[in-house]
Parts: structure tokens; sequence; C-alpha cells
């Protein structure tokens, strides 16, 4: 065949010829051919979500940039493979017409299941004291009442008794309580500014679920008094996390070393931020595991709101 501009009236048997030989998949009943797309989204594309007051939002967005790119390449490729008998194809609008009725890209979702490490850091009332509530000193034998340890401790099954108990006489005093003397530990290893952080693995999905959370308590929760926000949504976080203190700030840590005896449940108001962990400097605790885990077991409801954390 030589070469020249495709008739008009044959221009759907072109495409239709063609495309029944591409290895497309055949969608019989639309009576078109799809392409897979199967977006990954790279560090940059994280940082974009994370950032984000509206990250939902900024994901759609970025997912349709992906799926506009690969239409483009996919239209490209086709336009080459037939340009050798019918040239000046991308300049002839009335096929480009026709073979945008014939194609379309079929989404997959795998990219919400991708994981990154966050650090999410707690605000149990300590961020009005500019975060020196769990600051070790020799002189304290009392734990501060907004301390996120303290917090920590109670949430844990213990009394503020017992651990003032400990900071008074030493570990001696619950030897057998590996928990408690663990959070201790932690607080002599405590950065001058510090709070409670966990180190958790979340998929993309999950990250979405709690931003949503916190997105949607924003108003209830916006008070530095603690006892005084109103949101009724709690994280649930496996006891095998890895946490300790953090300074929100310059990221100084602890020893990273409490060891729980039960999971964690803690509520979506305690957040103060979840940071995206991109470089990764250091993900190994000084005990040599990994940090980040994939604890997230999910988000529980209070029926009312209220400000009893542990209701």
């Amino acid at each position: 065949m030589t070469n020249t501009e495709p008739d008009i009236n044959k221009i759907d048997d072109i495409i239709k010829k063609y495309l029944s030989s591409s290895g497309l998949d055949y969608n019989k009943e639309l009576d078109m051919y799809s392409y897979t797309i199967d977006p990954f989204l790279d560090i940059e594309d994280i940082e974009h979500i994370v950032r984000s007051d509206t990250p939902q939002k900024t994901l759609t967005s970025i997912i349709n940039s992906h799926v506009s790119f690969e239409y483009d390449t996919k239209i490209d490729s086709i336009i080459f493979a037939l340009e050798h008998k019918y040239p000046n194809l991308s300049d002839n609008e009335l096929f480009l017409e026709c073979l945008n009725k014939y194609i379309y890209g079929n989404v997959k979702k795998s990219y919400l299941q991708q994981e990154i490490n966050f650090n999410i850091m707690v605000d149990c009332g300590n961020k009005a004291s500019g975060f020196k509530s769990d600051r070790y000193s020799p002189w304290y034998k009392v734990m501060p009442d907004d301390s996120s340890l303290l917090w920590l401790a109670k949430q844990q099954g213990y009394r503020k008794t017992e651990l003032n108990a400990i900071l008074k006489f030493g570990t001696n005093e619950y030897p057998d309580e590996h928990c408690l003397t663990s959070i201790f530990s932690e607080y002599m290893s405590s950065p001058q500014r510090s709070t409670l952080t966990f180190f958790v693995r979340l998929t993309i999905e999950q990250y979405l679920m709690i931003r949503a959370e916190i997105d949607n308590e924003a108003q209830a929760n916006n008070n530095i008094n603690a006892k005084r926000r109103m949101g009724r949504s709690f994280i649930m976080l496996d006891k095998s996390v890895q946490c300790g203190l953090t300074n929100p700030v310059s990221g100084e840590t602890g020893n990273i070393g409490i060891i729980l005896k039960k999971d964690i449940r803690f509520p979506i108001r305690y957040i103060y931020i979840i940071s995206y962990n991109a470089i990764q400097p250091h993900p190994f605790s000084n005990d040599g595991s990994i940090i980040w885990k994939k604890v997230f077991k999910g988000i529980t409801y209070r029926k009312t709101m209220g400000t009893n954390p542990e209701k």
C-alpha cells in the first residue's frame, strides 16, 4: 500500500484492525480496548500529599497526571506504529477523535498500598509547657501531670504513684515490670524538649484514613488544653510498636526503647503531628530492631464527643 492519507470512511476500520492485534484487552460490552496503568508514587509525590491541606485531592491530581502521561504515551505509540502506512496521523484530528473512542486506561489502585514511614508525635497537654514535661532531672521526684510518658504509663495500666516511686527509689521498686522500667529508662534519656513518638509504617490508604479523622476533628480539637478537646476517634496500634521520646523540632531522640505490655489506644486529638520520614537516616533503634513497623490496627470511635481520653 502506498503512503496516503486514510480515507475518512475507513478510519474506524483501520483503528479497530490495529487494536485487535495490539495485545490490548477488548471489552465487548463497551467495544473498547483497555491498557493497564499502575501508578507509582515517588518521594516527590508523597511529599506533596503529606504536606497538602487536602491530601486526598492532591493524590487525585497526582494520579490524574500519571494517567494523562500514560494515555499520551499510548496514543503516541499507536500513531508511531501506523504512520509508516498513513503519514501525518498526529495532525489528523478526525483520526485522533476516533482513536480516543476506542481506548481507555484501566487504573490499578495498588498505589494505595505503598508503604511509607511516619513519626506520630503526641501532644497530651505537654505542648503548653514547650514539650519540657518529659525532661529528666535527678531533682524531679514527681512526674508532671502533662507528661506524655505519664500518659503512656496510665494507658498501659499503671498509676502515677508507681512511676513516681521509681523516680524516687529506682527501678528495683518494680523489677518485673519491664514496661514501667523501660518508660523510666526512656525518661532518663530524654532530650531537653521532647514528646512521646510512635514510629509507624503506614500504607497511603491508612495515612489518608488518619488524616481524614484529624481534619474532621480539627475544629473540635483546636485547644492547647488537651482536656478541652472534644474529638471522639482513636488510633489503635499493636504493642510491638517502637516508641520513645523525640524532639519535635530537632529530631533528637531518647533511647526509643519502651517495651509495651498491651496495644496502644490513643485519641486522634492527642496527635501533635504525623510527619513523613523520607530520608530515614536512623532505620534501627538502639537494640538493633527496625524502628518503623506495620502496627496500625485501625480507628475506633466513641459514641459521643467528650474529653475523657480513655473512653
